[in-house]
């Protein structure tokens, strides 16, 4: 089994919960990242579930299908509202430890190794852009 599918897996488990994730995610970011909740500050919850979407997908998307142009448009954008490269990493890791949390018990080793490959690799173009 593959990281990218390790981390689906996580994904699927928590989505047993019939919980949305939104909140938990934007509470621990903005408490990793206290500089992104300013940027963040016009947004409401509405165009935040839409952000949020969007990283999902990003988290989703197997290594090499995440389409380069769709990563440099993302990136330029947000520089242009005031977002870090730094912001991206507590964003990405707030995801991964909602899904930890929805997860409980189940969550383990391999989800752990798995999420911080697909951090690490979406980092990396992320940062390649930035």
């Amino acid at each position: 089994m593959t990281a990218q599918d390790l981390v689906l897996e996580s994904f699927e488990l928590a989505a047993e919960s019939e919980k949305d994730i939104t909140a938990g995610a934007y509470e621990r970011f903005y408490a990793r990242c206290p500089a992104a909740q300013d940027v963040m500050s016009h947004v409401d919850e509405h165009m935040q579930g839409r952000m949020l979407e969007e990283v999902l997908e990003l988290l989703m998307t197997p290594e090499g299908e995440v389409e380069p142009g769709q990563l440099a448009f993302e990136v330029g954008n947000h520089r242009a509202y005031g977002t870090s490269p730094d912001h991206y990493r507590p964003l990405l890791e707030a995801v991964r430890d909602t899904v930890e949390r929805e997860l409980g018990a189940r969550w383990n080793e391999r989800f752990e190794h798995a999420w911080e490959a697909k951090i690490e690799s979406l980092l990396a173009q992320i940062h390649a852009h930035a």
